[in-house]
């Protein structure tokens, strides 16, 4: 047995329990392992890596503490502009009560008009920065240039037309500004609704996992789609997390794989979804379903999952397969779960596939080649086509529905 200790001199020795002083380590230095050895202790510790890094940013987190900066800049311009205008409209009013007075009076013009004119300066500035601010350059850098070309066509000798102009400007400077005002301010209470379902959505079903019952089945459902020689596969996902017994420690996890390569129905659709919700609960599916009375549906919120004809059918599943359907949407920019990692099974398979120098073109062959493969608990079942009737879903055109902000 061996051991580091500390000499009288300070250096340091390696000294065998019996007292033996062997060489001397002070001037040892460590050197790395070999790559075979570095990966082999990775694999042993199962420590997961990946090359490929996609951040996907969000874009109401960055931008929304700007907003409310901006907002009360704003709206200090704005009530600066409402001050400024009633402050000519004011001047104006005096001038012309006295003129009125006094016909004969002699009007001094070199004094105002040079302050009308540095009023109309900084008038100018502030509806440049709105545009350049507000994405609105088009529009106000056009009024601005026309109401700059009217100053200089007006006799600047004439107080009573300058001042009027300047008027009209900050008029039109006030009324841009209060409605795109409205638009920063619509802008700033979608961020703190974001913000509120950023801390809530994940959680709540986060919440429902861990105390789910039996009979319950929380199924994350996602698009998660690839490319053939002939063109796109669509993929629906479902995976299913559900208790068998009471006191299960860990939820039981399957993964349904939808695949169609059919280029004229095929697309991420509402009929996509109806046709896959059909086909598990009515008797021809898998009957993997038929255990369940209560679903959590969870993901995003794209069109084919918070549409009308969707929310209707979803309406329909207690009249006709007796189950308690209830949705808890992800937050936007934040709604990755299972099924993307689930959706990348079908693509290593496919790659595998293409290093041995064959193409995986049909539905059929993407669920043969995943219910082969080592990924044991995913299921694939291939679509020929998707039901796009006219009669799937009933005419819900004079419905209008809006549940969601973002």
């Amino acid at each position: 047995m061996w051991c580091l200790i500390e000499d009288f001199e300070g250096e340091m020795k390696s000294e065998s329990m019996e007292g033996d002083v062997e060489e001397d380590y002070s001037a040892f230095s460590p050197k790395p392992v070999g790559r075979r050895t570095f990966w082999a202790v990775m694999k042993a510790r199962k420590c997961r890596y990946t090359f490929k890094s996609h951040p996907h940013e969000c874009t109401l987190h960055d931008q929304g503490p700007v907003w409310e900066v901006w907002l009360a800049e704003d709206k200090a311009k704005l009530a600066r502009a409402e001050t400024e205008k009633q402050e000519i409209v004011g001047q104006l009013a005096s001038r012309k009560k006295k003129l009125e007075e006094n016909i004969d009076a002699v009007d001094d013009l070199s004094e105002p008009i040079e302050v009308l004119q540095q009023k109309l300066a900084v008038a100018e500035l502030l509806v440049l920065e709105l545009g350049a601010r507000f994405r609105f350059c088009c529009l106000l850098s056009r009024a601005a240039a026309q109401c700059k070309l009217i100053f200089i066509i007006v006799t600047v000798s004439s107080m009573q037309a300058c001042s009027v102009l300047v008027c009209c400007f900050f008029s039109l400077y006030h009324q841009i500004f209060w409605f795109v005002n409205r638009y920063r301010e619509k802008e700033v209470r979608r961020y703190h609704i974001h913000l509120e379902q950023f801390e809530t959505a994940r959680a709540k079903i986060k919440e429902i996992e861990a105390n789910l019952k039996v009979g319950e089945c929380v199924v994350y459902r996602d698009f998660v789609n690839q490319y053939t020689p002939n063109g796109k596969c669509i993929n629906l996902i479902l995976v299913a997390l559900w208790r068998e017994l009471v006191d299960d420690p860990e939820l039981n996890v399957l993964k349904f794989n939808h695949f169609c390569t059919d280029k004229d129905s095929n697309g991420a659709s509402s009929f996509f979804v109806a046709s896959v919700m059909r086909y598990h609960f009515e008797t021809a599916g898998t009957g993997f379903f038929s255990k369940f009375h209560t679903l959590y549906v969870s993901g995003d919120h794209g069109s084919h999952f918070r549409s009308r004809q969707t929310v209707y059918h979803e309406s329909t599943f207690w009249d006709l397969y007796k189950k308690v359907s209830w949705n808890f949407f992800l937050c936007s920019y934040h709604a990755y779960n299972r099924c993307d990692g689930a959706g990348v099974e079908s693509i290593r398979l496919s790659k595998e596939w293409e290093l041995l120098g064959q193409a995986i073109e049909l539905a059929e062959v993407f669920a043969d080649v995943l219910n082969s493969s080592r990924f044991n608990n995913s299921i694939g079942i291939p679509f020929a086509k998707i039901n796009r009737s006219v009669n799937v879903f009933p005419r819900l055109n004079q419905v209008r529905l809006s549940f969601f902000v973002d």
